[in-house]
């Protein structure tokens, strides 16, 4: 079920946390010491290390002790086309006719004296006109330094489960015995 990578730089060697670092309470204002937590499983993607988490929680472990630590975050940018006039235009006007629609029903159902499809209509096509301008003043100022369309992302280089030192001897069976 796990996965060892060894033991990451910075990491203690016996799978601890690192000294843990003093915190302030929010309720008293007095400075505690959390409970020192221990690295129970290592992976290099999230999914596994979610349904690590997944098992505990249905193993009826107390979920609120465990923590998954990303490491070595690295941003990711796909970039998924080029933007010109006209997508700034399009997408604008989609933006702003969505908009247009969740207003148009909130009025709709709030005005009896106007029919429905009248006032859904008209604040979609208002939505949908004032997306397009705004799309277009969106372009005309980022247009020349990023004209393309992209995604961004955050990844680890690798993913802890790691559980508050009394109970890691608990999630380490779990997680052995799998499902």
């Amino acid at each position: 079920m796990t996965e060892n990578t060894g033991t990451p730089a910075g990491h203690p060697a016996a799978g601890q946390d690192p000294a843990p670092h003093l915190a302030q309470s929010p309720a008293t204002g007095q400075t505690v010491q959390p409970v020192p937590r221990e690295i129970v499983a290592r992976f290099h993607d999230y999914l596994p290390a979610q349904n690590a988490v997944d098992l505990l929680a249905d193993s009826d472990f107390e979920v609120s002790t465990v923590r998954i630590v990303g490491h070595d975050l690295t941003t990711v940018e796909h970039v998924t086309g080029n933007m010109t006039w006209g997508k700034a235009a399009g997408f604008g006007a989609l933006s702003g006719a969505w908009i247009g629609l969740l207003l148009g029903l909130v009025f709709a159902l709030f005005v009896a004296g106007i029919g429905f499809f009248s006032v859904l209509l008209s604040t979609i096509a208002l939505g949908a006109v004032w997306g397009l301008i705004f799309g277009l003043i969106a372009f005309a100022i980022n247009g020349k330094a990023r004209s393309f369309r992209s995604v961004q992302s955050l990844k680890a280089s690798e993913y802890t489960v790691e559980v508050e030192a009394p109970r890691a001897a608990e999630a380490i069976r779990i997680l052995a015995a799998g499902r």
